[in-house]
């Protein structure tokens, strides 16, 4: 997966791409964006309102080679 940051003047937020070339967004830098303070709030959101067995953390490597998620 590779890790692109997506950004402007007034912020940025880091997208993965998966094998199918589809966009990952980072929840926390979008939180950030839209002023939102619990991401975990968020998530579980997410996580009841889709309820398909989603799974909102993905393996990226960083720079380094390390996994991070």
């Amino acid at each position: 997966m590779n890790l692109e940051i997506f950004k402007n003047e007034n912020f940025e937020v880091r997208v993965a791409v998966d094998k199918n070339n589809e966009p990952l967004f980072c929840l926390s830098d979008v939180c950030k964006v839209l002023e939102i303070q619990n991401v975990t709030d968020v998530k579980n959101a997410i996580k009841r309102e889709f309820d398909d067995g989603l799974d909102l953390t993905y393996p990226i490597f960083d720079s380094l080679g390390r996994e991070q998620n």
